[in-house]
């Protein structure tokens, strides 16, 4: 059964135009970065070099084209907890339908220091990172675990364009991990990603973005958890394509703004059929929101989104997981000081599949759901995340679907000038239609981070990871440390 969204509206009236403001919005001032030490750049770029060319023996150019999706894993501690959506806004799970307002997924590292939005000033932004770390147990097993020594590059480039009211840009990156002791997990993922940002006037703004990704599935993730992770070879690799659109309707300071959304993704698996039949997928997503100021700096939103998700063949047990999913949430979204940001929104969710197992729950029923963000800053030195998400997704499991809630809070602070840290918690639970399975877990992490020079950071993390499962081969505990360096240029 198929929803549409109400009928457009026209936005040429007089009345719309009033409604939706005439103020005209500032621009911030530019940032541009400073130069660093060259002998500490040097021995930062043999390094880089080395471990390039250990990835270029390691992988031959015809695995380039195998495997990624441009929000995927950034480091060993993304994507691989085994979890679905153990992070609100985990773009890494194909399963999530539910976008976030605040990024509160950011992995503990040099990130939320230095990604800073681009003044569309320098011909073209790069970054580099690299990392050392130690996993004690990769494949996320309750037993038989490996634990392994490994190291991990990615390398980002950014090409910004900037003409009168279009902001544009092209960005490639690839991300590459070597495992010296469970080498059936090592990948070299490619991401390409283009968007563009043009304002027609002071209350009309398209937003568009395209992506191409060749990635994985780490083992112990997804389809290939538990004792099954010991058998595979090499992760499940996939391909996916993306385009996204956003309308924004309405000036800086109106009454009312209008959020029009589209997004088209897909995704085919390369390898191991055994486990990733079933999978495939086109998804097509369509959606707005509307909010009404009613004090200076508060609004209350109203918010529709539909998705449908193809899928293009049958699971082994000759279902499909080709459903229809209509989400309609109410809320508020204030920005009440300089010190506190924040969205919270709560609804039903509807969920409905083309064919359902034997038992496996409720088809088509209205779900609770909600979707909560904030971000509390009581000191220039100290930044305070906190996240909810109660969803509803398609399973990795059996089929059918997933119920998942997920609770995070994220604290920074400054200790000096040059000595920053991150501590970090998530607790989350998800319970599998048509099966008895139910997993709790949560997931703690520390870290330490030094600028070496404006360029270039340094840090240290640690994260302790806990599964329970209803079904014993699915627990599982994991200690991860890791120390990095990232170079902006």
């Amino acid at each position: 059964m198929r929803r549409s969204l109400p009928q457009s509206i026209s936005m040429d009236s007089p009345a719309l135009q009033s409604f939706f403001g005439d103020a005209r919005e500032g621009r911030g001032a530019s940032k541009v970065p400073s130069s660093g030490t060259k002998a500490i750049l040097k021995r930062t770029a043999f390094l880089a070099l080395r471990l390039l060319a250990g990835f270029c023996v390691l992988y031959p150019a015809s695995t380039w084209s195998q495997g990624g999706n441009g929000n995927g894993v950034a480091n060993p501690l993304d994507g691989s907890s085994g979890y679905s959506n153990f992070s609100p806004g985990n773009t890494y799970d194909p399963y999530n339908r539910t976008p976030q307002y605040l990024k509160m997924d950011q992995p503990l590292g040099t990130e939320g220091r230095l990604d800073d939005e681009f003044d569309f000033r320098l011909p073209i932004v790069g970054r580099m990172r690299v990392e050392g770390f130690y996993d004690d147990n990769v494949l996320n097993t309750g037993i038989l675990k490996k634990g392994s020594f490994g190291t991990f590059i990615q390398p980002w480039f950014f090409l910004p364009f900037h003409h009168r009211s279009l902001n544009a840009g092209l960005g490639y990156s690839f991300r590459g991990n070597v495992y010296e002791n469970v080498p059936q997990n090592n990948y070299v993922d490619n991401y390409v990603n283009a968007f563009s940002d043009v304002r027609f006037d002071h209350r009309n703004r398209l937003s568009l973005n395209g992506s191409l990704s060749y990635a994985h599935d780490p083992l112990g993730t997804q389809f290939v958890q538990g004792d099954e992770s010991l058998l595979l070879k090499n992760p499940n690799e996939w391909q996916s394509q993306s385009f996204d659109a956003l309308y924004r309707y309405g000036a800086e300071g109106a009454k009312g703004l209008l959020e029009l959304r589209f997004n088209y993704m897909n995704r085919y698996y390369q390898n191991n059929p055994e486990f990733t039949r079933g999978r495939d997928l086109n998804q097509y997503n369509i959606g707005g929101a509307f909010y009404y100021r009613v004090l200076p700096k508060t609004s209350l939103l109203f918010e529709v989104n539909e998705s449908f998700s193809d899928y293009l063949n049958p699971l082994p047990g000759g279902l499909s997981q080709t459903n229809n999913q209509l989400r309609v949430l109410g809320g508020v979204t204030w920005r009440a000081t300089a010190k506190t940001t924040g969205i919270l929104k709560a609804g039903v969710l509807v969920k409905e599949f083309d064919q359902t197992a034997e038992g496996s729950g409720t088809n088509g029923q209205p779900r609770p759901t909600f979707d909560a963000a904030i971000l509390w800053q009581p000191r220039s030195i100290d930044t305070v995340r906190v996240g909810a998400l109660m969803i509803t997704n398609e399973s990795n499991y059996l089929g059918g679907a997933t119920n998942n809630q997920t609770y995070t809070v994220m604290w920074n602070h400054q200790w000096l000038p040059k000595l920053s840290s991150n501590i970090y918690a998530n607790a989350m639970e998800n319970s599998y239609t048509g099966s008895d399975r139910t997993d709790k877990g949560y997931m703690l992490g520390v870290g330490v981070y030094y600028p070496l020079q404006r360029w270039l950071t340094s840090g240290l993390q640690y994260t302790y990871t806990d599964r329970s499962s209803s079904i014993e081969q699915y627990s599982f505990t994991r200690n991860l440390v890791i120390l990095n360096l990232q170079m902006n240029f």
